[in-house]
């Protein structure tokens, strides 16, 4: 993905410091929201169908996918739903946290109901 639409509960500062961050690895973020939650544990209270709901209303159809920010934010039970309505991948920081983990264990299975990375990289 080079250019993708982030989404993230963080403050607008932490935001803009994510997608500085993915321009500097030459990823363009050209469509976004967050929720300016600033509380770690109030990172957690926003429920995935509300994570479901921000991230279709600010999908841009120009992004090759969706990138999720925070490993407190609930998004993992909403991964394959969102990806089936925009037709692209999504990759979340608990999701990508995971793949990563399984391969150090030189665990490499699929699974299924967490979107593409899981399933089949």
């Amino acid at each position: 993905m080079k250019r993708v639409t982030a989404i993230s509960p963080y403050p607008a500062e932490v935001d803009a410091a994510e997608h500085k961050f993915f321009a500097e690895g030459g990823i363009e973020t050209i469509a976004g929201a967050h929720l300016g939650i600033s509380d770690g544990f109030r990172l957690a209270e926003p429920e995935p169908e509300a994570i479901l709901d921000l991230a279709l209303g600010v999908w841009d159809a120009d992004s090759d996918g969706m990138i999720i920010a925070c490993l407190n934010f609930r998004s993992h039970p909403i991964i394959d739903e969102l990806e089936a309505r925009i037709g692209k991948p999504v990759v979340t920081s608990t999701q990508a946290t995971l793949w990563h983990v399984l391969r150090l264990a030189g665990v490499k299975a699929p699974i299924a109901g967490y979107g593409r990375l899981l399933r089949e990289h």
